[in-house]
């Protein structure tokens, strides 16, 4: 059958025109009206037995988990300092800030780095699982039984109940700065 299209001219302009249909229709843009289902990519990750997700417009970096230098007068979700690349960064620790316990005695693994241009922060986590696309769509509600920053932070749960994080409301709340001074 090859044959026939290198000697046949017109075979071959059907199959490339045919191959441009195909690209053409692959291309197309969706109707007006119809719109096109959002999805949030996310890096997804372990912390005390559940998944969460975090935007991952807001993760800078993933590091290993690597000696925290901890922080004596700090609060107890304050897991320390770390040096990245020169620049100095606290680090939280979310099951301590989230109040999280859990039959697994395992502990962080990595260190997601979390950033929004202004602020930079480290947390902890367990295991990471990597980056997902998450429909907006079928995403719920945060369930009223949540209080506190676990409350404050919870953007939505998808229907395999991953926790999303709302990473931007965690780098702009002032109540994850320390601010006091040892005398």
């Amino acid at each position: 059958m090859a044959e026939n299209t290198k000697n046949n001219p017109k075979a071959e302009t059907s199959a490339a025109e045919i191959l441009h249909q195909r690209a053409m229709l692959l291309a197309r843009r969706l109707e007006a009206g119809v719109d096109e289902e959002q999805f949030l990519d996310a890096v997804l990750f372990q912390l005390a037995g559940e998944t969460y997700a975090i935007a991952l417009e807001f993760l800078q970096d993933v590091l290993p988990m690597t000696d925290i230098t901890p922080v004596p007068c700090t609060p107890s979700f304050v897991a320390g300092i770390i040096n990245v690349r020169g620049q100095i960064l606290s680090v939280l620790d979310l099951k301590v800030l989230f109040e999280l316990t859990s039959a697994s005695r395992e502990t962080g693994r990595n260190v997601l780095l979390l950033s929004n241009g202004e602020m930079t922060f480290g947390v902890t986590v367990d295991r990471m699982y990597g980056v997902n696309p998450l429909p907006l769509s079928a995403m719920q509600a945060s369930p009223a039984t949540l209080t506190g920053f676990r409350g404050d932070y919870v953007q939505g749960v998808t229907a395999d109940t991953t926790i999303v994080l709302d990473a931007g409301k965690m780098l702009a709340d002032e109540r994850l700065i320390v601010h006091e001074t040892v005398s």
